[in-house]
């Protein structure tokens, strides 16, 4: 995933060691190391981060609240029985990041309590639909700082960062960046750019959660009583969808607080209301569905999408009175799931010949094709709104679809050719906290 690749540009991790007289220390003066354990730590600039990094947790006190003999005796018991026993860069590394996550563990600087607080009250916006009023705006770097990142980080390719935010957080100075990139489906993550290492995890994430909470998925910024929280998801366009809430601590390191998912629940919103009755039997179910048949002809067209074009073919169809004039058409049903960016489900109807031929340029089909559209592009399929149908309430027809939002729908009819619109939905599929992290 992305977070890993940024952490990995930003550690300047290389396999080789460095060349002699290089000018890249670890916490210690490499030029009077002694050990062999010493003497590779310099030698080699990921494991002299890994120091400097360990080397800052453990001057902060980390973990607080415990008595400075206790953690200073632990430190130097973990330097004779752990990291001193190695005799290879792999075996030193592991010590270090084990010993990183021990002194820096999340439920050790933040308790259980707040942890909980804080995705309580995330979720809580995410289901209501008031979070993206929370995000704070970042701001763009533009092209020559990007461009002088990307010359610093040469060995990261199709990612940088595009937006910085600074504060103040108990006395520090941050700035916070936002990294994107990374194929078709390429996430954003936000890291603290002045970190030496930029987030930890839980060893224990058995089903992988943290590694697809990220994927086709991007981070906002939020605060939560001053504390820098990051929401993992999608938001743009009218989305309303969460994987992960994470916490940049005062050291910069980001550690995951929460696992959210949904529970198939949605609160709906009616943002338009012509006609009360109507927009109410579709959300408790009293209108009924058209009766759909297996299409049995091969029929197929080219669907654009991503600059590319994909075969949709017809999925069903059935004969209804789609623009009310009291004469029934033969409509088509096409669908396409195409395996474009992070994976879409694209749906929408066509006006048939009773021999099962697209009408072209009707005025009836281009309304179809053109009004009523299905799920706009989804990350889950859980996720995706109310798929496109057409009902029948007292003897008419109406069309419900998807707007060009990802979390809004509504209700049309077409009369003399001519769309109404009845009834327009906002939809929130209602979120939950699936796992808490903190390594208990």
């Amino acid at each position: 995933m992305i977070r890993f690749v940024i952490i990995i540009a930003t550690l300047f991790v290389s396999c080789l060691p460095l060349a002699e007289g290089a000018d890249y220390n670890a916490s210690f003066d490499c030029t009077k190391a002694i050990s062999s354990v010493e003497k590779l730590v310099c030698e080699y600039p990921d494991l002299a981060t890994l120091d400097v990094t360990l080397s800052q947790l453990y001057q902060m006190g980390i973990p607080a609240g415990r008595a400075k003999d206790n953690v200073i005796k632990s430190q130097r018991l973990w330097l004779r029985d752990v990291r001193n026993k190695c005799k290879d860069k792999d075996c030193i590394e592991k010590a270090y990041k084990n010993r990183i996550n021990v002194i820096s563990r999340v439920d050790k600087i933040m308790p259980l309590s707040k942890r909980e607080y804080i995705c309580s009250k995330v979720t809580g916006y995410i289901n209501d639909g008031s979070i993206k009023t929370q995000f704070v705006s970042m701001r763009d770097i533009g092209l020559e700082k990007q461009q002088q990142w990307i010359n610093t980080h040469s060995n990261v390719i199709g990612i940088a960062p595009i937006q910085t935010y600074e504060f103040s957080n108990e006395g520090k100075y941050r700035t916070l960046g936002l990294m994107v990139g990374g194929g078709t489906c390429g996430n954003c993550d936000i890291f603290d750019m002045s970190s030496n290492l930029l987030s930890l995890d839980p060893e224990d994430d058995a089903k992988e959660h943290l590694r697809w909470a990220s994927w086709g998925m991007c981070d906002d910024l939020m605060f939560v009583d001053k504390d820098p929280i990051i929401v993992t998801g999608r938001f743009s366009g009218g989305r309303s969808r969460a994987t992960l809430v994470s916490w940049i601590a005062p050291d910069g390191i980001r550690r995951p607080l929460c696992y959210l998912d949904i529970t198939g629940e949605r609160k709906t919103e009616l943002l338009q209301n012509e006609n009360a009755d109507l927009c109410n039997s579709v959300l408790t179910g009293q209108t009924k569905n058209v009766i759909w048949h297996k299409a049995e002809i091969k029929l197929c067209e080219r669907y654009q999408t991503y600059g590319r074009a994909y075969p949709s073919c017809l999925e069903k169809d059935a004969i209804v009175d789609i623009n009310n004039d009291g004469k029934e058409e033969r409509v088509g049903f096409f669908g396409l799931d195409s395996g474009a960016g992070c994976g879409a489900r694209y749906e929408w109807l066509r006006q048939l010949s009773p021999d099962g031929n697209i009408i072209e340029n009707s005025i009836i089909d281009n309304v179809l094709r053109n009004e009523a559209t299905g799920p706009i592009p989804g990350i889950d399929r859980t996720d995706m709104n109310l798929s496109l149908h057409i009902m029948l309430y007292n003897g008419k027809s109406y069309i419900f679809s998807n707007s060009h939002s990802g979390n809004s729908a509504r209700l049309f009819y077409i009369s003399n050719n001519e769309i109404k619109s009845l009834c327009e939905y906002n939809i929130y599929p209602q979120h939950t906290v699936k796992m808490m992290y903190g390594f208990e």
